[in-house]
């Protein structure tokens, strides 16, 4: 049995999806939402946002540094809170790589400096050109995989610069296998973390990473579509489609 299904199963665990309300259990962690922000600023990134700060937590300097060269694999809810966290950071240049248009261009209005089509650019050497051409002589120190997709870990392992940092969020669920250059990484000094889940004190940090940012950031403009809970299917649909931001389901509809 999954941890996670044991505790669904226990009388201390908290589910709530689907429902209007949630019931909370002795050892559940919960905070107040600020009124003063939209409720669609902090579900324009749900759990994304949260599983980005901790991920970021595991580097060298527990965040992304500022002026670091940043290229994110992926633009969905992980890609978008990754290119946020870059740009609250101070990140010098962020490169965005993605096959969704409408993903692409939500990843410039949050602050990608170059967005790369891969549907469009279709070689990896010619992404690899157009992103060390955005980023200068300093190159890429930090490659974000939010994609999802095993893929993109070679393209991004290469993107990679002397004393860079892999860090691998997308690829949560699935299996595969890549091909790995071990000498590379001896010689170029790569350091890959991987990241999975979230912990309470992230979904705080994440509560206040929004209160301080959602009038900067284009968090509200990310719920672009809006289900009830009997069409929950067609918003799933919608979500594979590629042609939705953010849906959201509201069960009073």
């Amino acid at each position: 049995m999954h941890a996670y299904d044991e505790l669904a199963s226990s009388k201390d665990g908290t589910w709530a999806t689907y429902t209007e309300y949630a019931t909370l259990g002795p050892r559940n962690s919960f905070y107040r939402a600020s009124s003063h922000v939209p409720p669609e600023a902090y579900i324009a990134l749900g759990c994304a946002l949260p599983t980005v700060i901790q991920a970021t937590s595991r580097l060298r300097h527990s965040s992304i540094e500022s002026f670091e060269n940043v290229v994110v694999q992926g633009c969905g809810a992980v890609g978008l809170a990754a290119i946020m966290m870059a740009k609250i950071s101070g990140a010098q240049t962020i490169v965005a790589i993605d096959g969704n248009p409408l993903r692409l261009a939500k990843a410039k209005e949050f602050g990608a400096d170059e967005c790369i089509n891969l549907k469009l650019v279709t070689d990896a050497d010619d992404r690899a050109q157009r992103t060390f051409e955005a980023v200068g002589s300093r190159g890429v120190g930090l490659v974000i995989e939010c994609s999802g997709h095993a893929s993109a870990v070679t393209e991004g392992f290469n993107l990679l610069s002397r004393n860079g940092t892999y860090l691998l969020i997308g690829t949560w669920a699935g299996e595969g296998t890549v091909p790995f250059d071990p000498f590379a990484a001896v010689n170029k000094a790569i350091s890959v973390h991987g990241s999975t889940y979230c912990a309470p004190r992230d979904y705080y940090r994440a509560m206040k990473v929004v209160e301080q940012n959602w009038q900067r950031f284009p968090l509200i403009s990310c719920v672009t579509h809006r289900f009830s809970l009997n069409d929950t299917q067609k918003g799933l649909e919608a979500v594979v489609s590629g042609a939705v931001v953010k849906g959201v389901i509201e069960p009073h509809r």
